[in-house]
Order: C-alpha cells, then sequence, then structure tokens
C-alpha cells in the first residue's frame, strides 16, 4: 500500500530519475523486506563525505598542513592513511587522523536521521565516524553496537530489542579498534574471523540496501563474493562508481543497481524518504532538524587517546614529563583501581610528550594470548604480524624515536602477576629482557 507520501506529486517527480523495475524494487523492499525483518542498511565512505567529513583529497591535505607531508590529491581514503603511516610515528599518525575525522562539529544529515527512524534489520557501515550511533540516539533507537567477535555473542537473533549497528573497521568511541591503512584492513578477517562470518552471512540471506559505496571498493567486492558463493542475492545498490564489468556482474548475480546520475548524495536522500513511509510533515520537519549531539558526561567510558576532555591534570602532566631525565629507568605509578591512571596517561602525558617533541611515548598493554614481540609489535607499532621478533620490535621502536628518549609505558602491569602471564609469554625474566634491550640502546 502506498500511503500518501508516496503519492505525492512533490515527491514522485524528485524520483523521475528511476525506471519503472527500479521503483518496483524499491517498494518491494519497502512494503515486504522491511516488515518481515529482510532489510539491512549498508552505508559507505560516500555517505560520510557527503554529510562533511574529509575526503581523500582533503584529509591528504590537511595532513601536510599539521605534519609537513607531501602527500597528492588523487589517492582514496586507505591510500592516504598508507602513505601517511610511513613517514609519521604510528601514535602522530593515528591521533593526526583521529583529530581530522572527528565529526562532533558535523550536523547530521537527513539521510542518516531517516535510515535512522526506518525499521532495518541491522545497520551495516565501514565508516568509523558516530554519525550512525547520534542518528539512532536521536531516533530513541536501542542498538548494539558490534566492533568485535565478542559482540556478537550480545546479538540475540531470536526476539532482540536492540537492532546491531556493526562496524566493519571499528569506531571512534573505541579507538583501538580502528583500521585505516590498507595492511589493518586486511588483517581484520583474520582478528575478527566471527564477524565477517556474520557479514557474509548476511549478504547470502537478507536484502541489503547499500549506499556511498564504488563498484571497485575492496569492502563491497568482499560482499559481492559472499554474494555469488551464494548463488546470487537481491540487493538494491545505489550506484556511485563507473565499472561496467562490475555493474554486469552484480546484475548476473540478481542485485539492482540504481544509477542516481548528477547530484546523486541528494538522490540518497530522496530515495530513503521514499522508503521511510512517512508523512511529509515529518519528513520536512527531520529535514530542519539539527539536534544537538555533544555529551559532557560520558559516563565510564575510557578516555580514547589525546582526548580533548580530558582536564584537571595539566599540572601532574607538566611535572611528570619534566623530570622524566632524572627519573630512574624503571618506575612504577599505582594507585587505587579506577582512579584514572590508564586516562592519564593515555589522553595527558602521550600527546604532551609527542607535542614537545624529547620523548617517543609507547604504550603496550600485556594482550590476552600473544606472546610479548607481538604484543609490542601490535599495540606500539601497529604491525599484525604475530610472528616478529623482540630485537626486530625494538629496532623499529628506536628507528622511529630518531635522536628522542624513548617513554615506554606499560599500562595495566599488574596482569603480569597473575595467570596465565606470570609463567608464560610475561615472565619476569622475559619483561627484563624487553627493558635491557631498550635502555641498553
Amino acid at each position: 500500500m502506498i500511503n500518501e507520501f508516496h503519492e505525492s506529486p512533490a515527491v514522485m517527480s524528485t524520483l523521475t530519475f528511476l525506471t519503472h523495475m527500479e521503483r518496483k524494487r524499491l517498494e518491494r523492499f519497502r512494503d515486504e523486506d522491511l516488515p518481515r525483518g529482510r532489510g539491512v542498511l549498508l552505508f559507505g565512505a560516500g555517505m560520510a563525505v557527503a554529510a562533511g567529513l574529509p575526503s581523500g583529497a582533503e584529509l591528504a591535505n590537511r595532513l601536510n598542513q599539521e605534519f609537513g607531508l607531501d602527500l597528492p590529491a588523487n589517492l582514496t581514503l586507505p591510500e592516504v592513511c598508507d602513505r601517511a603511516a610511513i613517514f609519521l610515528p604510528v601514535k602522530a599518525f593515528r591521533s593526526g587522523i583521529l583529530a581530522i575525522i572527528d565529526d562532533e562539529a558535523v550536523p547530521l544529515p537527513v539521510t542518516y536521521q531517516l535510515a535512522a527512524r526506518m525499521n532495518f534489520a541491522e545497520y551495516l557501515t565501514t565508516n568509523v565516524d558516530r554519525l550512525l550511533e547520534w542518528s539512532l540516539r536521536d531516533a530513541r533507537k536501542l542498538y548494539t553496537l558490534v566492533i568485535s567477535d565478542e559482540d556478537l555473542s550480545f546479538i540475540d537473533q531470536g526476539a532482540r530489542q536492540r537492532v546491531p549497528l556493526t562496524k566493519v573497521h571499528g569506531s571512534l568511541d573505541h579507538p583501538h579498534t580502528l583500521a585505516f591503512t590498507t595492511l589493518e584492513m586486511d588483517s581484520l578477517p583474520d582478528k575478527r574471523s566471527r564477524l565477517f562470518d556474520h557479514l557474509r552471512e548476511t549478504a547470502a540471506r537478507k536484502s541489503m540496501l547499500i549506499m556511498g559505496f564504488a563498484l571497485n571498493d575492496p569492502d563491497l567486492l568482499g560482499v559481492f563474493r559472499a554474494v555469488e558463493q551464494a548463488g546470487g542475492g537481491d540487493h538494491i545498490l545505489v550506484d556511485c562508481g563507473r565499472s561496467p564489468e562490475e555493474r554486469e556482474r552484480l546484475r548476473q548475480l540478481g542485485c539492482l543497481l540504481v544509477d542516481p546520475g548528477p547530484g546523486q548524495f541528494e538522490r540518497y536522500a530522496e530515495i530513503l524518504g521514499y522508503l521511510s513511509n512517512m508523512d511529509p510533515s515529518r519528513l520536512a520537519a527531520i529535514a530542519g532538524r539539527r539536534p544537538r549531539r555533544a555529551n559532557p558526561f560520558p559516563g565510564l567510558a575510557p578516555y580514547p587517546y589525546r582526548a580533548p576532555r580530558f582536564t584537571g591534570r595539566e599540572e601532574k602532566t607538566v611535572e611528570l614529563a619534566a623530570g622524566l631525565p632524572a627519573t630512574p629507568p624503571v618506575t612504577v605509578f599505582f594507585g587505587e583501581s579506577g582512579c584514572g591512571k590508564s586516562s592519564f596517561f593515555n589522553a595527558g602525558v602521550t600527546p604532551y610528550l609527542e607535542q614537545q617533541g624529547a620523548y617517543l611515548p609507547v604504550l603496550i598493554r600485556p594482550p590476552a594470548l600473544p606472546p610479548l614481540e607481538a604484543g609490542l609489535a601490535r599495540e606500539a607499532l601497529s604491525l599484525a604480524d604475530a610472528t616478529v621478533t623482540l630485537p626486530l620490535a625494538v629496532e623499529q621502536i628506536i628507528a622511529r624515536a630518531e635522536n628522542r628518549g624513548i617513554f615506554l609505558i606499560i599500562d595495566q602491569f599488574e596482569q603480569v602477576f597473575h595467570p596465565p602471564f606470570f609463567r608464560g609469554n610475561y615472565s619476569a625474566p622475559r619483561l627484563k629482557k624487553i627493558l635491557d634491550r631498550v635502555f641498553r640502546c
């Protein structure tokens, strides 16, 4: 049943770029897939760029200005991150990226607000911004954030009250989950195997509305491979790429490609409005909203690296940094559980030392399973190779330090004295070995 919104001449006139077949498929998605819990939304980078977040060219320009790099403007977002990661220390690179893509000041676009008010069975995105989270909160919709294999256990596939929001490349609210470079993205299927199995199953069994991707996007190609292995799919792709070969391949798999033509990002809102089954007056009210999203009370969420809200420890930060030259090689920083030790080093000391330039801060935390060498390589160097040797990890840290001192921070050090650490990979002799090697160099 098409309601008055869809029969409105004003709305119908904005959908003249759709063919009869495309309109019928969208109606089936609206009237059958969504009510039956089969409709899934997949947002790509094109949606974030249209919302006001930086494109590849804009990100390269900002990094060039801030760090004196010479990145060309014709790179994609992952390519910009690949180049920047070569020239910048890991912490400086990640903090620079996080500062640039921070979405606090970006108004919620109507596309996100519309999507949040629709009855999708799941929201999927490769974007790391928080626009979908904020839109869902503004729509008063309960959701479960899925960014790791462990998060999947919280999803009750039978009768759930929260809609899953799956963020393939991590979330700004959880910086340790973020994947920026091609190396980091390529390692995700191994690190989050259950999550990627879930994505493949979703692509094979449900109907997805896909927006903001180019047809040659590696993430999208992974979805296509899952659809192909399942023998076909029933997905709608609002295309923002121009690849005749991939277009034909998708058609053969049973997918519908909608080519919005010029002004494609404005067309996204029109298509979502058409699917939303929403009264015209309510649609207009949503389009004019600028909801406030900044929350001065983040609750018990941990401070991310270089968090702008971390205040009140400036004097102690300066005092600790000024005393480093006279500090013993090994110093224990202790306090009651929950008093803010990790936040002090993550969001206070580490960015301050990098800004001053005299020390390279290297912050690691004993991981649950990998050996110390792999934990050091992963946390301090963002290397995914679990076979990296201790000498190689230390040599790369020293190379990145150049003429600076090295400030090694081992967070949650007390875990070393609990099983399975103290008898195995994190035994006292092994910790002494790494400390001796760092300070000897």
